[in-house]
């Protein structure tokens, strides 16, 4: 329960994002779906897929200060589905925390948003946020293109080095910070 407590309040600091916005006058909530499942080293081995079920979700509003940041929050079901709604925002973040954190960036600018999170989407992610903690990019840029980069980079940062999703050597850290190297914060495709 204290990792747990501890690693929820690191990332209501670091945050992930989930940037918001409205197409329209009339777009007044934003549903966000999906499921999230564990890297394939907590869910036994390559190809195999668990569900972060049963586990705590929150959404963050980053355009607000923590800890009056929480716009919605709730517990995944028994497969790892999540499933909520939020008010339209330019900037929120969806942290996952099962036995290790996962979590995902969302352009949900369209309306409601449906997307799968996995330890890929979670360096992405972290990355995305440090981006935007340290003012490199703003939380209204982070739309589907610059999250798609990001995403590509954690891939290829994932075949290149082990990370430990608990984060206990910092790999996680290192490898967020890879991604933003090689993506130039998600501006381009990795290099």
């Amino acid at each position: 329960m204290i990792a747990r407590t501890w690693c929820l309040k690191v990332f209501l600091f670091v945050g992930a994002v989930v940037c918001a916005g409205c197409s329209g006058d009339d777009v007044f909530f934003v549903d966000l779906t999906g499921r999230a499942v564990f890297p394939p080293e907590f869910s036994g081995g390559l190809g195999a897929t668990r569900g972060v079920s049963d586990s705590p979700f929150v959404v963050l509003d980053l355009a607000r200060i923590a800890p009056d940041n929480v716009v919605s929050s709730g517990t995944t079901d028994a497969e790892g589905n999540y499933a909520t709604t939020i008010p339209v925002t330019f900037s929120a973040a969806v942290v996952i925390l099962g036995e290790i954190r996962v979590s995902g960036l969302l352009d949900t600018r369209e309306g409601s948003v449906s997307k799968n999170f996995d330890g890929i989407t979670d360096v992405a992610c972290q990355a995305g946020v440090t981006a935007i903690n340290d003012g490199s990019i703003t939380a209204f840029e982070l739309d589907d293109g610059r999250i798609a980069n990001l995403e590509a980079g954690a891939a290829v940062v994932l075949q290149q080095m082990t990370v430990d999703f608990t984060d206990a050597d910092g790999s996680r850290t290192a490898a967020a910070n890879k991604v933003r190297e090689i993506t130039l914060d998600g501006a381009q495709s990795p290099v």
